[in-house]
């Protein structure tokens, strides 16, 4: 169906920009002190971009600002893996 296709097409939006996107609108959140709410789009663009060093580092560092610190230390043991150096 070429109308189907055409429709699907139109509303694309690469992996990598809606994980901007939602790490944008989690930096806000944190600053506001909604940690919750900045915590799900950090893991929201994490999934999208699962190897996004920025992403890990801002949810742990959203972690140990809300007082969660085992869940900080997950999330830079996890960054570490992932880029050592």
């Amino acid at each position: 169906a070429p109308g189907r296709s055409a429709e699907l097409g139109r509303n694309l939006v690469r992996a990598e920009d809606q994980s901007a996107e939602l790490m944008s609108a989690g930096v806000r959140e944190r600053e506001q002190g909604d940690f919750q709410a900045a915590i799900n789009n950090f893991r929201s663009a994490l999934q999208l971009t699962p190897n996004n060093q920025d992403a890990l580092f801002q949810l742990a560092q959203t972690h140990a600002r809300a007082g969660q610190p085992d869940e900080a230390l997950k999330n830079y043991q996890a960054l570490l893996r992932l880029a050592p150096d």
